[in-house]
């Protein structure tokens, strides 16, 4: 599977955990839409830019 090419929205939720969603999708309940859009490295470079608590909750 490649996601090259596609677009993309970044959208964050209330905990401030940031996620790469489908441009043009309806975003999912709890998650609001950041205004970010672009290809797969623009948007991961977005979350890598203002996700400054990356933390496991699991361990």
């Amino acid at each position: 599977m490649t996601i090259d090419g596609d677009w993309f929205a970044v959208v964050r939720n209330g905990e401030g955990a940031y996620a790469i969603w489908p441009a043009g999708q309806p975003v999912p309940a709890g998650w609001s839409a950041t205004g970010h859009e672009g290809d797969a490295d623009s948007c991961s470079g977005y979350v890598d830019a203002h996700w400054t608590a990356m933390q496991s909750r699991g361990g």
